[in-house]
């Protein structure tokens, strides 16, 4: 070889190990893991048992006395990160500059970004003195607290209705008690997100709630505390009064980051993140179901004296049990790898969560034997049907989705009623009745053709036929659904009746696994007339109408109106079921007509009204509705979206729509969506009990929130959608607003304000169908108790089907996937082949050095 290209390929192959090298430093610490790596040395230094090294809040750079060296990152699955910081610190008892490393583990929460804000979104928070008119009634009294332990407390009387006083501890070190929670968190905001980092003295850190309320059903604090920092040098004291309101989100959901057993520091009355794993969503081994898929032989009568305890299974290995059931039934399952978290994606780019295992059945006897496999081995699954739950929940990080992307059959049948498959879209399912029926038939749904059919029935299903037709669950004959065991059930209004009641308007993910609906289609003209028209002007006059005066004038032919609060001004558009040439008359005596210079209408077909309000621009013909990858790819997008109900006997005062057309004005992100249900519609005809939807009297359900493009926007976004709410809050009904089920915001946890009157018998129903709670999610809704209680007869667990053959279908197994237990994570791949290349470089380029 020439001795100009031995000394180039040495150049290249430097470079190359330059480039491996870079590749291989995924330990420094950033910018973003600065506060971090400060709060796990000040968690450690916090729990020292003789002296800490600087106290427990260090922000004098001048005279810190620790500096984190490398945070490595390693992806543990289930949003779990594991980190190992390394620190150079000075022992305060030796003197000495020393090494540490802290082993640690994250969860990620996409309803709170900053885990050391965790496990509450604050909503508010600020240096602010107690105000003198918010007096404290302060009375001594012996209490008994949850562990019914006698001790004196201080107790607080004033709080607001709806609340209750938070208990001011005398014992300051008594661990998670309301006073501990508040007195904790506004320590961390002060600490993590209030405090001058860089200027005072490095202090011990103590906190005194001056008087706080909890709100038990929104899980709401508010309240005054005051932080006092004594300084390490000087031993001065300096008194921060703060002001907080958060919302608990609870540990399960969002823990804080947390030392991990075997490193220094460790506590393990603090370990949220590998407790949550085990009794959190995942089922722990001395609960888990034994039900068999087939009968067994009797266990031995006696066993030897000399057996061990049953070994508690870890996550990891409960999962390759389900995992390999699975497969076992030739069910398609997807463990690790890429395609384990592009299956894991769900509309709301907010929620980036991966699950633990997909698996993507193609029938309702499929969905039973993932659904059993998971049961009998301890392991949650939730369904996923669209993906569009508002949270993301049908993807969980401690449960396995059941994705049931592949069961989209629909038929329409002899007596214009129609067979839909779970996993069908809103868009799947229009454009196949409109095609099968060949232009006849229409289907009561949303506007959103990439919903998923699955939650949009379940929990009411709002749209433009609405008002003529009622929701879309009204359409609902009978249903098909796989319990917890696995077991196939029917409801319909003659079999299982409680089960088919909770399931109009019960919400998704709550009682099983539905996989087949029978839905009513219905008759529409021809010709249908859409129109929209702009206000400008009055704008709090003209919504006052709107509310007062429109919903008991409103014709029931104009079927679905909507009005748009964004851009300083008011967008409505309507569907009318009938011909451009009456729609004056209908709007007038509607009372909606003379508020713009221009009303634009236009007939055409109800599948061509249904393209129209979809508003995609690359939705232009039936049969783009039914590409829902498409329609994901192109416009998938970060939001934050919340609701209320505007009640007839609580209707919005003036003040309260100003409060919007200011926000509005304010947020150009925003919107506010306003749609239209009234006394004159069919939803309302039917009665508030008839169904779990409780709140068909409602004169309109309102939608509102943010929509952005940048996930760096998404804490001011996320805190402009909790302001409009906080605002609204006091004017809508109480004791917990009305809330629309299908727009859950882990932000507004209430079930109550959910489920209205409804809830308790929605629990007794989820008692008898799910006793267990082996479906669930951050918010579910809980049985009456957790019992294990035997599968009632009407499931009749060794029978099929009552009616209706599962549909066969092909699986398709996905050979490209290594078992659980040998998943390797994308960082630690990356790792492994910076080393591998930087291995071979070396070994070439020695090899050239001792031969050019």
């Amino acid at each position: 070889m020439g001795k100009t290209a031995g000394l180039l390929l040495r150049v290249f192959i430097l470079a190359l190990l330059a480039l491996s090298s870079l590749a291989q430093k995924t330990c420094k610490v950033s910018k973003d893991d600065a506060s971090l790596a400060r709060y796990i040395f000040e968690l450690w230094n916090n729990r020292q048992d003789k002296c800490e090294s600087g106290g427990d809040f260090l922000r004098d750079k001048k005279s810190i006395n620790y500096r984190a060296q490398s945070l490595c990152k390693e992806d543990l699955g289930g949003g779990v990160t594991k980190n190992t910081a390394k620190y150079r610190y000075k022992n305060c008892r030796s003197k000495k500059v020393e090494d540490l490393e802290i082993v640690f583990q994250t969860k990620q929460c996409f309803a709170q970004s900053d885990p050391l804000l965790s496990p509450m979104r604050v909503l508010q928070s600020k240096e602010a003195k107690m105000p003198k008119n918010c007096k404290l009634f302060v009375r001594q009294a012996n209490v008994l607290d949850l562990n019914n332990n006698w001790h004196v407390m201080l107790l607080v009387d004033d709080c607001p209705a709806g609340t209750q006083a938070v208990v001011i501890e005398k014992d300051q070190d008594k661990d998670f008690t309301q006073d501990w929670e508040f007195r904790h968190q506004v320590e961390n905001v002060y600490k993590y997100d209030l405090a001058n980092i860089n200027k005072g003295c490095n202090a011990y850190v103590s906190t005194k709630t001056d008087k706080a309320c909890y709100n038990p059903t929104t899980k709401e604090y508010e309240g005054y505390a005051t932080v006092t920092l004594e300084c390490i040098d000087s031993g001065k004291k300096e008194q921060v009064p703060i002001y907080l309101k958060a919302v608990d989100l609870g540990r399960a959901l969002c823990p804080w980051p947390e030392i991990v057993k075997g490193s220094p520091g460790y506590d393990p009355a603090f370990n949220f993140i590998s407790s949550s794993d085990d009794s959190g969503l995942l089922i722990p081994a001395s609960q888990t179901p034994t039900v068999p898929a087939q009968p067994v032989p009797s266990p031995p009568a006696e066993k030897p004296p000399s057996s061990p305890p049953a070994k508690e299974l870890t996550t990891k290995e409960k999962l390759n049990l389900a995992v390999k059931c699975m497969k076992d039934e030739k069910l398609s399952v997807i463990t690790g790898g890429p395609r384990l978290r592009e299956r894991s994606l769900v509309w709301n780019k907010l929620n980036d969560t991966v699950a633990l295992a997909v698996v993507e059945p193609a029938s309702t006897d499929d969905v039973g034997k993932a659904v059993g496999c998971m049961y009998r081995n301890g392991v949650r699954s939730v369904p996923k049907s669209g993906g569009h739950s508002y949270d993301g929940f049908s993807v969980l990080s401690s449960a396995v989705t059941i994705d049931l992307n592949k069961m989209k059959k629909v038929t329409l049948n002899q007596d214009s009623s129609a067979l839909v498959q779970g996993g069908t879209t809103l868009g799947e399912l229009y454009n196949e009745i409109w095609k099968q029926s060949k232009g006849k038939y229409a289907v009561v749904g949303g506007t959103c053709p990439a919903v998923g059919v699955g939650g949009h029935l379940l929990g009411g299903g709002i749209g433009f036929l609405n008002r003529m037709f009622g929701l879309a669950c009204d359409q609902v004959l009978r249903l098909t659904m796989i319990n917890y065991q696995g077991q196939t059930i029917q409801a319909s209004p003659s079999q299982n009746k409680d089960l088919f009641w909770a399931s109009c308007g019960g919400g998704g993910g709550n009682f099983g696994i539905v996989t087949e609906y029978t839905i009513k289609t219905v008759n529409v003209p021809p010709k249908v007339t859409t129109f929209d028209f702009v206000v400008r002007k009055d704008l709090v006059a003209f919504l006052e109408h709107m509310q007062n005066v429109v919903p008991d004038a409103a014709d029931p032919l104009i079927s679905g109106v909507q009005m748009n609060v964004e851009d300083g001004q008011v967008e409505v558009q309507g569907l009318y079921l009938g011909e451009k040439s009456n729609l004056d008359n209908v709007l007038k005596s509607s009372k909606m007509f003379g508020f713009s210079n221009k009303i634009n209408s236009e007939q055409m077909s109800w599948i061509e009204s249904a393209i129209k309000f979809a508003e995609y621009p690359s939705v232009k013909k039936p049969e783009d509705m039914a590409k829902t990858k498409n329609i994901e790819a192109k416009y998938r997008d970060y939001f934050n979206l919340n609701s209320f109900y505007i009640i007839p006997s609580k209707p919005l005062p003036k003040e309260a729509f100003e409060k919007m057309l200011d926000w509005a004005k304010q947020n150009k992100d925003g919107f506010i969506e306003f749609d239209l249900m009234g006394p004159k519609g069919k939803i309302a005809s039917i009665a508030s009990d008839a169904t779990a939807y409780t709140y068909r009297t409602a004169l309109y359900s309102v939608q509102f929130g943010n929509e952005w493009e940048k996930k760096q926007d998404s804490n001011k976004l996320i805190g402009q959608t909790v302001k409009l709410d906080n605002e609204m809050t006091p004017y809508l009904s109480q004791p917990a607003p009305p809330r629309v089920i299908n727009y859950l915001d882990i932000q507004t946890p209430s079930l109550l304000g959910y489920y209205g009157a409804n809830l308790q018998r929605l629990r007794t129903i989820k008692t008898q169908y799910d006793p267990q709670n082996y479906f669930q999610n951050p918010l579910t809704i809980p049985p009456l108790a957790t019992t294990t209680a035997p599968v009632s007869p009407a499931f009749n667990s060794d029978q099929g089907p009552a009616t209706d053959a599962p549909i066969s279908a092909g699986i398709e197994e996905d050979a490209s996937e290594s078992p659980v237990s040998q998943e390797t994570t994308t960082a630690s791949m990356a790792s492994y082949r910076g080393t591998l290349r930087a291995s071979i470089a070396a070994f070439v380029y020695l090899v050239l050095s001792l031969t050019v």
